[in-house]
C-alpha cells in the first residue's frame, strides 16, 4: 500500500532519502518517514526532498531497531539500503548479527515476524537490475556524491584505495545501457493483528 488514501509509510536505512522520496511521491495522501543512523545522510535528504519539492516525507535520526515506534503507526514499511567499505578493510559479520544482509535469510525472516504476533508472512523473491549511471564515470560521480563524506577521516592511501576500488567496480558493471548491478530482495507481506 505505498499510495493508499492518507496512509502513513517508513523507509528504514533510508540512507540519503531516495526511496522515501520516491515512496513519498506515489502517496499523494498519505505521508512517508525515513529514519537513519547517519546525520550527514538526513542532511542531504532533507535538502534534496526540499530542493524536489516533496512536502509529504520527514526524516528522523533514529535506530529502528531499538526506536520505540507508537503501534500501529505505519501502514507499510520499506527498507532498501547498502553499505560503503570505502578503502577499510572490514570484516563481515556473524550471520546472525543484526546489519545489511541479516534479514536475507527467510526463515529468519519469518521467525522474527511470527515471534512479534504477525500471520500470513509472505515473502517473494524480486531480483532487478539496478541502474547507477550513463557509464562509470557517472556512476562514479553519483556514488562519491551521496557517499563521499564516509571517505572523511580516511588517510591519503586509505581514500585512494577507496577511490580505486570505487572506479574499478564501476567499470567492471559498465553496459551499453549504463552502468547495472545485479539485485535481489525480498517483498515481505505480514499481517499483525
Amino acid at each position: 500500500m505505498l499510495s493508499g488514501e492518507s496512509d502513513r509509510g517508513l523507509d528504514i536505512g533510508c540512507g540519503a532519502g531516495q526511496t522515501s522520496i520516491l515512496a513519498a511521491r506515489a502517496a499523494t495522501n498519505g505521508s512517508r518517514l525515513g529514519v537513519d543512523l547517519s546525520s550527514h545522510m538526513l542532511a542531504y535528504a532533507r535538502r534534496r526532498a526540499a530542493d524536489e519539492g516533496i512536502e509529504n516525507v520527514s526524516f528522523q535520526q533514529v535506530d529502528a531497531q531499538i526506536h520505540p515506534f507508537e503501534t500501529a503507526a505505519f501502514d507499510v514499511a520499506i527498507s532498501n539500503t547498502g553499505a560503503l567499505a570505502a578503502g577499510r578493510d572490514l570484516p563481515a559479520p556473524p550471520p546472525d548479527a543484526p546489519g545489511p544482509l541479516a534479514l536475507s535469510d527467510p526463515d529468519r525472516v519469518r521467525s522474527i515476524l511470527t515471534r512479534d504476533g504477525c500471520t500470513h508472512v509472505e515473502l517473494e523473491a524480486a531480483s532487478e537490475g539496478m541502474w547507477f549511471g550513463t557509464d562509470a564515470l557517472d556512476a562514479y560521480q553519483l556514488i562519491l556524491g551521496l557517499l563521499g563524506w564516509m571517505l572523511e577521516g580516511l588517510d591519503d592511501d586509505g581514500r585512494a584505495r577507496a577511490f580505486d576500488a570505487l572506479r574499478s567496480t564501476k567499470a567492471k558493471h559498465e553496459t551499453p545501457d549504463g552502468v547495472i548491478f545485479d539485485s535481489a530482495a525480498w517483498v515481505v507481506r505480514a499481517t499483525r493483528p
